[in-house]
């Protein structure tokens, strides 16, 4: 159902622009206007200027709200005939602004200069303009039209075989209302793909007039129509946002990118003493194909059964990783001590020690996740891996635990003791985005029991399920 609009408050427009700007106009008089009547489920095509009131700059102002714009021909009031008044023809030239002969019984255009028109209308195929405003029975006045003057009107233009045409029928056909709402729609040509692949965009949108198409990667379009490049893995929230500069509509597909890897976990457990607790599990890990990386502090003091525990663990594929010589806190060590001191004291034995019961060493774990810059840069050359700890973490899809095959040297890994405060629902839903990605998620705990009596420890029924 269309709809005609004559501004919000039903001001001359010459003259409310002599005192404001466009924008005010625009926002104040046309724009509330059109969104009154779309309110009430009204499409708009055209727009009456108030008192016929109208010039260049407004007919430019409002040619991309509306299909047709009607003024008046107040000339033809003076008693002219309506077929002396040719502006008052829309004669299908797509002209934007028509201009209209008032019918109301004070106008002072008779009924036989009314039918003269609608007789050279239809004998030219053009399409009279008429208007008027308060239909009445009674004696009319200023601004009234009779109902016999009216059905005088109707009755005589069918008569003649005239047909009946709305405003939004006539105007620029190539008009493409810019207050219609916009719908953003498009499509990918995959939502899962490999760092480094192309995802192909095409855009389905309607009666927009521009687009911005945010990959969610840090770059954009201007068109919805484009092939990009995800360079690097993740999650990304592609949104479309259309706008034809009234109504804006946005629309968010997710595109996974992934490493090409096989997702899964690196599990550690950290101190010399929880060795033989891994060792009396090492059957169920087993039984999953799972195996760990063995943190170590101060194994020569240790018996015999602890090292050959060690020894099973390693021969069943784990790997046996530093933790400290003394399982000191490395910042606060560097405090009070030369970089040489921390090395020779902390580090090289630490190294010396499992690399002298025949084990490579690749990586440490920082005693208490105390480490900086200073101490990444010093451990650099020693070790492929440097893990520290998400101390904050409660929930495992909010940290960043996540190796991503991108050569970072520093893992954060979320502690997964009882008494850390991270749920197994929460590592189940960090495994299954490691998994959906190809990323590894980083755990790590301590002593493995069966009944858990304080901190650092985890029951064996969790981490059985994960």
């Amino acid at each position: 159902m269309g709809s005609s609009c004559t501004w919000h408050n039903h001001e001359d427009s010459v003259a409310y622009l002599n005192n404001y700007t466009s924008d005010v106009w625009l926002n104040q008089e046309i724009i509330s206007n059109i969104d009154a009547l779309n309110a009430l489920g009204f499409s708009v095509y055209s727009f009456a200027y108030p008192y016929g009131s109208r010039d260049n700059n407004t007919d430019a102002l409002l040619a991309q709200y509306f299909r047709t714009l009607r003024s008046s021909e107040f000339e033809t009031m003076d008693g002219q005939n309506v077929n002396d008044t040719p502006d008052a023809y829309y004669k299908w030239d797509d002209t934007q602004v028509l201009y209209a002969v008032e019918i109301d019984d004070q106008s002072n255009v008779s009924l036989e200069s009314i039918k003269a028109g609608i007789d050279y209308a239809i004998a030219n195929e053009y399409v009279l303009l008429l208007y008027g405003h308060v239909i009445t029975s009674g004696t009319p006045a200023e601004y009234q039209t009779s109902t016999s003057k009216l059905e005088e009107i109707l009755s005589y233009t069918k008569a003649q075989g005239g047909d009946f045409y709305l405003l939004g029928d006539l105007g620029n056909s190539s008009w493409s209302s810019a207050t219609s709402n916009v719908t953003a729609n498009f499509t990918i040509s995959a939502d899962t793909i490999v760092a480094g692949g192309d995802v192909t965009f095409v855009g389905y949108s309607i009666n927009q007039t521009s687009e911005f198409l945010d990959f969610g990667d840090g770059t954009s379009s201007t068109s919805a129509n484009v092939t990009h490049t995800y360079a690097t893995p993740g999650t990304y929230n592609a949104v479309l946002t259309v706008t034809n500069g009234i109504h804006s509509h946005s629309i968010t597909k997710t595109i996974i990118v992934t490493t090409g890897r096989t997702g899964g976990v690196a599990l550690s457990w950290d101190d010399v003493q929880n060795i033989g607790p891994c060792y009396e599990n090492l059957a169920t890990f087993q039984t999953y194909n799972a195996s760990c990386t063995m943190n170590i502090n101060n194994l020569s003091a240790w018996g015999q059964g602890t090292t050959d525990n060690l020894s099973a663990l390693h021969n069943a594929g784990w790997e046996i990783a530093g933790h400290g010589y003394n399982h000191l806190n490395s910042i606060e060590f560097l405090n009070n001590s030369t970089s040489e001191e921390w090395l020779n004291q902390e580090i090289f034995p630490n190294i010396a020690e499992i690399t002298g019961y025949g084990y490579p060493v690749y990586s440490l774990a920082y005693p208490y996740s105390s480490r900086n810059e200073t101490t990444d840069s010093l451990l650099a050359p020693y070790f492929r891996t440097l893990r520290s700890t998400n101390f904050e973490t409660v929930n495992v899809n909010e940290s960043n635990a996540y190796y991503k095959w991108d050569d970072a040297r520093v893992v954060y890994g979320v502690e997964i003791d009882d008494q850390s405060n991270v749920s197994l629902e929460s590592i189940k839903y960090g495994i299954d985005y490691a998994m959906q990605h190809g990323y590894v998620l980083v755990l790590y705990g301590h002593a493995i029991t069966s009944n858990v009596t304080g901190e650092y420890q985890t029951s064996t029924s969790s981490w059985n399920q994960f």
